[in-house]
């Protein structure tokens, strides 16, 4: 096994998913941060509907540019993995996992959606935030499992990896979000989601790729 090959194919599978997070993960990002900590005068079951639908059609973005990013390293070691079928389903389980996100949203009282304190309680917040992150990184990786176990054994790993991965990038978003508070520029919001982004995809890379390295060397693709 050639060390060096499989400290690139890493380097390039962080530097993919942190770019696919970049175009898609922290575009999700800044729309969620800005329409969270913005407190309009009232909140009407269609403007509810608008931003959750919104936010879904942004899942679908954020999942078809990470899942692209992804197919395209992955590619290099599972030649014959089809591109629409991997693009297909982590666009769909981003936008199930937008979906069951704004659902609380959704259902809230318009007194409490305007009063969501992002920054109280910031550890039992973050804590909180990691465990939707396994929940949805676990769906993360059971989608694209379906897929992926057709190419390799022990496929079934790719859940846990997923899970682990997505509750420590969701974090970095999170930090990213209570950062600035209400009367920072919008620009200042963008940057720190853009910044909360890039983290979050590097993490997500690092972690999924402490599993996928030794997957693909047990179905001897190194």
């Amino acid at each position: 096994m050639n060390k060096y090959t499989v400290n690139i194919f890493r380097q390039q599978w962080i530097i993919h998913c942190a770019l696919g997070a970049l175009l898609g993960v922290a575009l999700a990002g800044c729309v969620a941060m800005l329409i969270w900590q913005k407190s309009p005068e009232h909140i009407t079951l269609t403007s509810r509907l608008l931003t959750m639908g919104g936010m879904i059609l942004v899942g679908g973005l954020e999942g078809s540019i990470l899942g692209f990013m992804q197919w395209r390293i992955l590619t290099k070691k599972i030649n014959a993995l089809p591109a629409r079928q991997w693009i297909t389903v982590t666009t769909i389980v981003a936008m199930l996992s937008w979906t069951l996100g704004m659902i609380p949203f959704f259902l809230m009282e318009e007194q409490a959606v305007q009063t969501i304190p992002l920054q109280d309680k910031p550890l039992v917040a973050m804590l909180a935030v990691f465990a939707v992150g396994l929940v949805i990184g676990a769906l993360f990786g059971l989608f694209q499992f379906i897929v992926l176990r057709h190419y390799i054994e022990r496929a079934l790993l790719w859940v846990l990896a997923n899970s682990l991965g997505w509750a420590l990038a969701l974090v970095w978003l999170y930090i990213a979000a209570i950062l600035p508070d209400e009367s920072a520029a919008t620009i200042v919001k963008v940057v720190y989601g853009i910044a909360g982004g890039v983290f979050s995809g590097m993490t997500l890379g690092r972690i999924t790729g402490l599993f996928l390295i030794p997957m693909l060397q047990k179905n001897g693709l190194f």
